[in-house]
């Protein structure tokens, strides 16, 4: 009777094993899942950053979101993804072109 006991001990223990492998698996596979989103997601924001890139040029006045705030400036350069703001006060921001918007003229 012991011999029972402890091998239905030992079956539990190994049936609970399976399981917690299948739970592993299921997480490798939702870990992998959420990789391949991520990844599909940086192509399309980087696709859009260089997309909006193009409709922006030097010396255009431009406005974007930082911090809750509105911050305004002059773009100074215009590279593949991002756009160089120079600000009123002089600082400089690297900014997703994505982000940006065109200041309407008064």
């Amino acid at each position: 009777m012991e011999l029972e006991k402890c091998l239905e001990k030992h079956a539990k223990g190994i049936i609970g094993n399976i399981q917690f492998l299948k739970t592993i698996k299921d997480i490798e596979t939702f870990n992998q899942s959420m990789k391949a989103i991520y990844r599909a997601w940086d192509v399309r924001q980087k696709k859009m950053n260089i997309l909006s890139a193009q409709s922006f040029n030097v010396g255009d006045a431009v406005t974007f979101e930082q911090g809750g705030g509105v911050i305004g400036g002059l773009i100074k350069k215009v590279k593949v993804q991002n756009i160089l703001v120079e600000t009123d006060s002089g600082n400089m921001w690297d900014v997703p072109a994505s982000r940006l918007e065109l200041m309407e003229e008064v």
